[in-house]
C-alpha cells in the first residue's frame, strides 16, 4: 500500500493500534471468533493481537479497513472518524458519553464513530453505558441505541437529563397519577418523575451487549 500511514506498523508492535482493533471489534458487536473469521484469522491469533503481543502485517490492516470500512488514519494514529465517510453518511453517531450541550452544541469530532443498523429511525444515536445501575438489562459498556421519539409508553427505558446537566437511563413507570423512574438494579431506589427536574430526551430502541474475554 504505497504512501500509506499503515506502512509504519509493519514488523513492529504498536500498543495503541492493537487496542484500537479491539475497540473496533467491540463496536461491531462481534465476538473474537466472529471478528477473527471476518478477516481470515483464528480466534487465538486475534486474542494475541488484542493483548498487544503481535506485530501487525500490512495485509491484515488492509483487510480490516476493507472488511469493516475503517478509516486507516484512525486505525494507525487514533485521529479522525473511526469509519470511512461512506458509513458516516449512512450511519448514526456513537458517543463514548454525550457531549455537554447535546444535541444543540455538538462538534464534528465529538462522535467516537458511526454505526449502520437496519430499521433505525432518523435522528437516532448511540452511547456506551457507564455503570451497572440498569443491570441486568443494560450493563456497563453496552452500546445503547436511542431514538428521539419521546412518545413514552409505560415500562419503556428512557434517557433523561437532570437540571445539573447529568444524563442517565431509567425505566419509566406510570403508577396511577404518579410516574416513577426506576432502575433494573435492585440496589438503586426509584424516584418520582418531575418534568421540572428531569427532561426525557430519548428512549431505548436496542441494546448491543459488549462481551469481555
Amino acid at each position: 500500500m504505497e504512501n500509506s500511514s499503515l506502512d509504519k506498523s509493519i514488523g513492529s508492535t504498536n500498543q495503541g493500534l492493537n487496542l484500537r482493533i479491539k475497540q473496533l471489534r467491540m463496536m461491531t458487536g462481534m465476538s473474537q471468533k466472529e471478528f477473527a473469521g471476518s478477516v481470515g484469522l483464528s480466534q487465538g491469533h486475534l486474542c494475541v493481537i488484542e493483548k498487544g503481543d503481535q506485530a501487525l502485517s500490512e495485509a491484515l490492516l488492509m483487510a480490516i479497513c476493507h472488511r469493516h470500512n475503517v478509516n486507516e488514519g484512525w486505525l494507525f494514529s487514533g485521529e479522525g472518524d473511526i469509519f470511512a465517510n461512506r458509513l458516516k453518511d449512512l450511519g448514526i453517531p456513537v458517543y463514548e458519553h454525550l457531549p455537554e450541550g447535546y444535541p444543540d452544541a455538538v462538534g464534528e469530532g465529538e462522535a467516537a464513530g458511526f454505526i449502520s443498523l437496519p430499521g433505525i429511525p432518523e435522528g437516532s444515536f448511540a452511547v456506551f453505558q457507564r455503570g451497572d445501575y440498569m443491570a441486568p438489562t443494560i450493563r456497563d459498556r453496552d452500546l445503547v441505541i436511542l431514538g428521539q421519539d419521546v412518545s413514552i409508553k409505560n415500562d419503556e427505558l428512557v434517557l433523561l437529563k437532570n437540571k445539573w446537566g447529568t444524563w442517565f437511563l431509567r425505566r419509566f413507570r406510570q403508577l396511577g397519577e404518579v410516574a416513577q423512574l426506576s432502575t433494573d438494579n435492585s440496589d438503586y431506589k426509584a424516584f418520582d418523575y418531575d418534568p421540572a427536574e428531569q427532561i426525557i430526551f430519548a428512549k431505548v430502541i436496542m441494546v448491543m451487549r459488549t462481551v469481555h474475554f
